[in-house]
């Protein structure tokens, strides 16, 4: 076996065929275990080859008659009764909802030992969710320092969402404020905020 500078196999060599790799039936060892007991495949000789017209007509003739019988048939039916997820329909809601119960907190694969940070966790929230729309809803849609209508929209709290945990969802402690306007009442912050 005949390798580069790097290691590298050269071009024409093979790891497990010796210095002169052959492809196919031209090769002395076609067909035949080698000694590490691997197997030259037609699947090898053939690869990148294109078939002829002829060649496909007679494989799509061979193909035509296989089809299951009626009992396996009937088996597959059976199977697949009351299997929701089959064929493409949509699974029921109660499946899903017990599937995503039988996978939260500590029985989830990727679960770490709880170490999501708590602000994070309040900021996914359902109740922050609600929070956001309702200050959103109650300016407008509306930046509350430039005035911008219909631009990306960040809902600020006016007290500290740190310092006041009490008013994190009090709507009067909210502000609608566009994300330039939001990033300039959080200068210890340099990046645009998205919360």
């Amino acid at each position: 076996m005949l390798r580069d500078k790097r290691g590298r196999f050269l071009k024409g060599t093979h790891p497990f065929l010796g210095t002169e790799f052959k492809k196919g039936k031209n090769h002395p060892n076609w067909g035949k275990s080698l000694s590490l007991g691997i197997k030259i495949k037609i699947g090898l000789a053939n690869k990148g080859r294109k078939c002829s017209e002829e060649t496909i007509k007679k494989l799509s003739e061979s193909h035509k008659g296989n089809k299951p019988s009626e009992e396996t048939i009937k088996k597959m039916s059976e199977a697949m009764k009351g299997n929701q997820n089959c064929l493409g329909n949509k699974l029921a809601e109660e499946h899903k909802i017990k599937i995503s119960e039988a996978l939260k907190g500590e029985k989830a694969p990727g679960w770490k030992g709880g170490i999501t940070p708590t602000y994070k966790i309040i900021r996914c929230s359902m109740e922050y969710e609600i929070w956001r729309k309702a200050v959103f809803e109650r300016d407008d849609y509306t930046c509350q320092d430039c005035g911008k209508r219909g631009c990306e929209l960040n809902a600020h709290h006016i007290l500290s969402f740190s310092k006041y945990p009490e008013k994190r969802f009090d709507v009067d402690n909210g502000k609608s404020l566009c994300i330039d306007c939001h990033g300039d009442n959080h200068p210890e912050i340099s990046i645009p905020l998205g919360y």
